[in-house]
């Protein structure tokens, strides 16, 4: 009996092994698929990269953490989709959300920045530099302010 709880316990650990995360640290943009150095390109241009985080698990690659220099953090998923910009002592453009959205908070906060945006398969949810928070259907749409 004692032997079995031994050999549950070995395939417990190995099975955590197998699908624990694991992180690489980078500098090196080669890394991180097209995608994701076209939108850093195009919209964070002017900005170097200070380092990238790549997680993975034995599966593959889980998504890139890209960390520029100005502090903006830009979370892409495997495929190099962007899942959430977060700027700490800067503010995101205008030009990474859909058009709608843009539109939106010119016309209505044309005084704040945005200082973060995080999307879904649902919504996206930006963040104002007064805290404000407006959510926002995957058409662009305003639903409501969190």
């Amino acid at each position: 009996m004692k032997k079995l709880g031994l050999i549950m316990v070995s395939l417990l650990l190995s099975t955590m092994a197998i699908f624990a995360d694991n992180e690489k640290i980078t500098r090196d943009k080669s890394v991180l698929p097209s995608v994701c150095r076209n939108f850093i390109s195009a919209n964070f241009g002017q900005t170097e990269i200070s380092h990238i985080k790549i997680e993975s698990n034995l599966l593959g690659t889980k998504g890139y953490d890209v960390i520029l220099t100005n502090g903006v953090n830009v979370e892409f998923d495997k495929s190099g989709e962007w899942k959430e910009i977060e700027a700490r002592h800067s503010s995101i453009p205008l030009g990474v959300l859909p058009e709608k959205i843009a539109g939106y908070i010119r016309k209505n906060f044309p005084d704040n920045t945005v200082i973060s945006v995080d999307k879904d398969t649902r919504e996206y949810e930006v963040k104002l530099n007064n805290d404000l928070e407006l959510k926002f259907d995957r058409n662009g749409n305003f639903k409501k302010f969190d």
